[in-house]
C-alpha cells in the first residue's frame, strides 16, 4: 500500500510540473524611457501595455527596464532581459534606444518589436525586428506639403537619432528653403545661441523637432526674442507639458498618425486614466496585441513571429496598418494643431 502511494505522488507531481510546463507564460520584455527627459512617453506606453495585457490575458508576462532615454542603461537592460530574464522578444522604444539594442538582438535571434522609433536604420539582413511606429520617411510629405506655402525654414532639433534623422529628410526635400538648421542635447535647456543663430535667419516657420516640454519652453523663448515666425512639429510634441505655454504655442501645426479614434482600446483608456492616449501608447497597445496573437501560433519562435508579420495586413487601434517586407508598418496621417490650448485636427 506504502509502495502505491509513492508512485501515485510522483504521477501527481510530474503531471502538475507538465502543465506548469504548457501554462507557462511568454516572456517579454520592455525597454521605455520611464525616467528622464522622455519619461512622458514611455510611461504612456507601459500604462498601454498593462491595458493590452488584460485583453490578452495570462499568456505572457511583460517585464519592465527603465531606459531612461539613455543607450548604455538600454543595453544593459536588454542584456538582463534576454541573459537573465530569458526573453525572446524585447520591445524597444525610441529611435535611438531601438539603433543601440538592434545587432545585439540580430546576434541572439531576439525578436525586437520596436515603437516610437521613426528614425530606425536597418543594416543587416538577418534581423528579427517588426517596427509599429512609421519611417521619417514616409511621414515627411505630410509636413513637408504644409512648409511648402513658407519660403524660409528654420529647423531646432534634439540632437539624437530621430531629431538627426527629421533635419536631414526636412533639409533634403526643401532644399535651399532651410535657411538655418541647429541641434540642441537632450535635456538642454538653454538654447540662447541657436535661437539667436536663428532669428539672424529671419525664418517665416520654425521646425521645432523636440518633445513637448522643450517645445513649449523654445517656442516661449523665441517669442521673448522677438521672433513672429510659426510653428510646426511632429508627433512628439503632443504632450500636457506644451500645453503649459499656451499663448506661445497657439497655432503650431504638427503630423499625426491618424489613428483609430474609434477602437475599444481608446474608450478603455480615457475611462481608466482621464486622458486622450497619445499615439506612443497607441502603438505600444497594438505591438502587445499583435505579439500575444502571433505567439498563439508561434510560440517563443522568433523566426515564425518575424514572418507573422510580414507582408500582413491587420485593422487595430492604429487604424489599417500595412507591413513591408521587412516588418515595417505603414500608415496614414493627418495634420493637428494646437488651438484654444487643445489639440485638435488642422484646418487651413
Amino acid at each position: 500500500m506504502k509502495k502505491f502511494w509513492v508512485v501515485f505522488a510522483f504521477l501527481l507531481l510530474l503531471s502538475c510540473t507538465q502543465t506548469e510546463k504548457t501554462t507557462e507564460k511568454i516572456k517579454i520584455g520592455a525597454i521605455l524611457p520611464l525616467t528622464g527627459p522622455f519619461g512622458f512617453y514611455g510611461e504612456d506606453g507601459r500604462i498601454a501595455i498593462d491595458l493590452a495585457l488584460e485583453e490578452a490575458g495570462d499568456k505572457i508576462d511583460v517585464i519592465y527596464e527603465d531606459s531612461a532615454g539613455e543607450n548604455p542603461k538600454a543595453v544593459a537592460a536588454f542584456q538582463k532581459l534576454t541573459e537573465v530574464d530569458g526573453a525572446k522578444i524585447v520591445i524597444s522604444s525610441t529611435s535611438w534606444i531601438s539603433n543601440a539594442v538592434y545587432s545585439q538582438a540580430a546576434d541572439k535571434g531576439i525578436l525586437q518589436a520596436i515603437i516610437a522609433s521613426a528614425a530606425f536604420k536597418r543594416t543587416r539582413n538577418d534581423s528579427r525586428a517588426i517596427r509599429l511606429t512609421v519611417d521619417v520617411k514616409d511621414e515627411a510629405p505630410t509636413l513637408v506639403a504644409h512648409l511648402k506655402q513658407y519660403t524660409r525654414v528654420a529647423i531646432l532639433y534634439l540632437n539624437n537619432d530621430y531629431g538627426k534623422g527629421w533635419a536631414d529628410q526636412l533639409s533634403k526635400s526643401l532644399g535651399n528653403m532651410v535657411v538655418a538648421s541647429e541641434a540642441y542635447n537632450p535635456g538642454e535647456t538653454d538654447v540662447s545661441a541657436q535661437l539667436t543663430k536663428i532669428k539672424a535667419a529671419n525664418p517665416d516657420v520654425i521646425v521645432l523637432t523636440s518633445t513637448g516640454k522643450d517645445g513649449g519652453l523654445f517656442a516661449r523663448k523665441t517669442r521673448e526674442m522677438g521672433m513672429t515666425a510659426d510653428f510646426v512639429s511632429q508627433r512628439p510634441i503632443q504632450s500636457p507639458e506644451l500645453l503649459q505655454e499656451t499663448t506661445a504655442v497657439e497655432g503650431l501645426v504638427y503630423s499625426y498618425p491618424a489613428y483609430n479614434a474609434e477602437h475599444p482600446f481608446v474608450a478603455k483608456y480615457k475611462e481608466k486614466y482621464n486622458k486622450e492616449p497619445s499615439v506612443f501608447a497607441v502603438e505600444a497597445y497594438d505591438a502587445v496585441i499583435a505579439l500575444s496573437k502571433a505567439t498563439e501560433q508561434c510560440k517563443t519562435d522568433t523566426a515564425c513571429i518575424y514572418q507573422w508579420f510580414v507582408n500582413k495586413e491587420y485593422d487595430g487601434a492604429l487604424g489599417h496598418v500595412t507591413f513591408d517586407e521587412q516588418g515595417d508598418a505603414h500608415y496614414p496621417f493627418v495634420l493637428k494643431q494646437v488651438k484654444d490650448g487643445k489639440f485638435v485636427a488642422y484646418t487651413p
